[in-house]
């Protein structure tokens, strides 16, 4: 453990003194970081405050133009030329690409207004682009009237989106609002980039409007400007915070594509602070970022100190160093001894076992004596040869213990292991586990010597033989078992089959009733007719097609029986609705009978995988069974429920829902049990409900499960869609 620890020492000094210069490290950069969060708080806040104020200049301006349609009836194109000359906006004011006034127009005015723009000498004039809109906004005024504002001479901002939303935004609140970020129709042939509008609403001069329905009857139209977020912000960043890096996003999103402005498109910097900020009705997301911490002295202070501690570790690390490698070298005259201490160790390690030592040299081998007892020989039966083994070696497995032997000197395996028989002095053959490895090689790195030993494993080998008779034995048991399960399972749906049949000739009956009676007296009536002189031909017709139609009714009801009957297991696509439609038509008669209603709600569309026999057996036999719990009842209101519908993880719940009262809870969890039965001895064979389970499970990769509710039970089949 001395020796280990010696090893292990100078790592640990590496590993301590890198974990102090990390320490020394965080603690200056948290000191730096600390200043400079500080600096970059009053930065970042005064690039909002300057913010707000520049966009708040701008509102001014277009509050000036609001003023001028209110002090005019009619605004000329001349006016507003002026107005903007004389405010000189494009000289003042960077980063506003435009001033303008779109004019609002009714669907119903369209057609008008683009005839009377026309006459006042726009020839071609037209509201742009096409489209039915209730709302259309034309550009008729837009300056400086250069040529790409030219561009948008009648184009109507109600059919982009972006700025639609912030036009009724504006329009209904009455106050100057921002766009998110848009194109506009005038950036051809221009560099790209983020434009966005700021818009204030104009009013009929003669209106008040109070509420934003009055606002939006009142509406004449919108003085705006257009911004290039490039140039509007640029100034901000490159004369007042040319220190600061920080971007600039539409919205509360910081995604790419929302990106307004950036003020180092190259940035290196880190994200130091996000904060949201609302201007003019809408949301700018900000981000500002740093790396001022390891600029200037302060990079210096950081790297250094935790480098001098680092460079002290290195050294305390080769002194170490050294003085192992002094007492490795006084460690040199004891590897005489290593042979020796191998030897013990593998026979200690292998107590019991035989030890061989092989000189690959000279391939002389060294067999103790336990080696030679356990093959029945004595001390000197056996030369120190590695002949000596091979020619015991069984011929079956000599060639798989040479290819192990040769995979392991050549360096292939970490180890040699290898079971074989070895021939004993009487003839026999003893299985032998033998393991071993390279212990030593020379300068040129070829191996020297092998040490290894063999351990008897005749017992193990007996006993995995015996285990294989057994494991067959078993699985032909298994097989035999499985068999008999299946016929037995295939006997008791059977007996589930015939015990239903009775109940199928009594539903056939009630089935049958009503359209007997009906055709009987039909056949009454004739009778009395004839008798009486008053048959007529209409009258024979007449109940001829009765007769055929209740005929043809019985011959239904026949058909539905033979197919609940068929024993087709094929799988296929199948509606929910039409097996429950064939049990309906099967018992409808037998429960008014007993007075018993049977309601139905299921989505037409619902549609599942296997197969509509077994799912209509195991319907009926959960309808059945509640009938019998409801004619225990003395309540005058019964009812069955079928309702089937998808859960959300996209499985059918089919459920069957009574008001008999309910399953007594101390035999609720044996029902699906074979042969658990509730009802009197000869009235029930207690397999239907397994037969459920069982069918559920193999046939549609479901479950059914029930439960009680405030009225009776409810039981509820899980069923795959596909």
């Amino acid at each position: 453990m001395p020796l280990q620890f010696n090893k292990l020492l100078p790592y640990i000094v590496i590993i301590i003194g890198f974990i102090i210069a990390v320490f020394v490290g965080l603690f200056t950069y948290n000191h730096y970081e600390e200043k400079e969060q500080l600096h970059l708080e009053m930065k970042s806040h005064k690039v909002v405050l300057f913010l707000k104020a520049h966009m708040h200049l701008y509102e001014h301006v277009l509050k000036g133009g609001i003023s001028l349609f209110k002090t005019f009836d009619h605004v000329s194109r001349d006016e507003w030329r002026n107005f903007f000359e004389e405010q000189k906006l494009h000289k003042d004011l960077h980063g506003a690409e435009g001033f303008g006034y779109s004019e609002v127009v009714l669907s119903k005015e369209k057609q008008e207004y683009e005839e009377r723009m026309r006459k006042e000498g726009f020839r071609d004039f037209k509201i742009h682009p096409q489209g039915q809109r209730e709302l259309y906004s034309s550009i008729i005024y837009l300056e400086p009237h250069n040529e790409y504002n030219k561009r948008v001479f009648g184009y109507d901002m109600f059919s982009e989106k972006v700025c639609a939303e912030a036009m009724t935004k504006a329009m209904q609140s009455g106050e100057a609002t921002l766009s998110g970020k848009i194109p506009l129709l005038q950036e051809f042939d221009k560099d790209i980039q983020p434009i966005f509008l700021m818009y204030l609403p104009v009013y009929k001069k003669s209106s008040n409007p109070n509420t934003p329905q009055n606002k939006t009857l009142e509406i004449q139209g919108f003085v705006y400007a257009k911004f290039h977020a490039n140039d509007l912000l640029k100034d901000i960043s490159e004369i007042l915070f040319s220190d600061l890096d920080f971007e600039i996003y539409d919205g509360d999103s910081s995604k790419p594509k929302n990106l307004l402005y950036d003020s180092h498109t190259n940035h290196k910097s880190t994200l130091y602070k996000t904060t949201s900020i609302k201007m003019n009705g809408h949301i700018w997301t900000l981000q500002f970022r740093t790396d001022k911490v390891l600029e200037g002295e302060n990079s210096y202070i950081i790297f250094i100190l935790p480098s001098l501690v680092l460079i002290l570790t290195l050294l305390l690390y080769l002194l170490l160093q050294s003085l192992i490698m002094a007492k490795k070298n006084a460690l040199q005259a004891a590897q005489k001894l290593r042979i020796s201490e191998e030897r013990l160790r593998f026979a200690l390690e292998g107590i019991g076992d035989g030890l061989w030592d092989w000189n690959l040299q000279t391939n002389e081998v060294f067999y103790s004596k336990r080696w030679k007892k356990m093959l029945g020989y004595e001390e000197n039966d056996i030369n120190p040869d590695v002949s000596e083994w091979k020619s015991r070696v069984h011929p079956e497995d000599i060639k798989q213990t040479f290819e192990d032997t040769r995979a392991h000197i050549e360096g292939e395996t970490d180890a040699y292991v290898n079971e074989h028989r070895l021939k004993c002095k009487d003839g026999t053959y003893k299985w032998i586990l033998s393991r071993g490895g390279i212990v030593s090689h020379d300068n040129e790195g070829e191996p020297l010597r092998m040490v290894g030993s063999h351990t008897d494993i005749f017992i193990r080998k007996k006993m995995e033989k015996e285990l294989e008779i057994y494991a067959l034995e078993l699985e032909t048991k298994v097989t035999q078992e499985v068999e008999k399960n299946k016929l037995h399972q295939e006997k008791m749906f059977n007996q589930a089959r015939h015990a239903q049949m009775g109940e199928m000739i009594g539903m056939i009956a009630h089935q049958w009733r009503q359209p007997l009676n009906a055709v009987s007296g039909a056949a009454v009536n004739l009778a009395l007719r004839q008798k009486f002189g008053t048959l007529k031909g209409e009258d024979i017709d007449q109940a001829s097609t009765f007769i055929q139609n209740s005929a043809q009714q019985m011959s239904a009801t026949i058909d539905n029986f033979m197919n609940f009957f068929k024993s087709d297991s094929e799988k296929e696509h199948f509606k929910v609705t039409q097996v429950i439609a064939n049990i309906k038509d099967m018992i409808d008669a037998q429960l008014l009978t007993h007075n018993i209603e049977l309601e139905i709600i299921t989505d037409v569309r619902l549609e599942i995988y296997g197969n509509k026999n077994e799912l209509t057996h195991i319907l009926l036999n959960l309808i059945l069974n509640a009938r019998d719990a409801l004619n225990t009842q003395t309540k005058t209101s019964k009812k069955i429920t079928i309702h089937a519908r998808i859960e959300s993880n996209g499985i059918c719940s089919l459920k069957v829902t009574d008001n008999g009262g309910g399953i007594d809870i101390k035999i609720i969890d044996k029902i699906f049990n074979p042969y658990f039965t509730t009802k009197e001895q000869g009235e029930g064979t207690g397999i239907g409900l397994h037969m459920a389970k069982e069918i559920i499970q193999r046939s549609f990769n479901g479950s059914i499960s029930v439960k009680n509710t405030e009225d009776g039970a409810e039981f509820t089949l899980y069923i795959h869609t596909s």
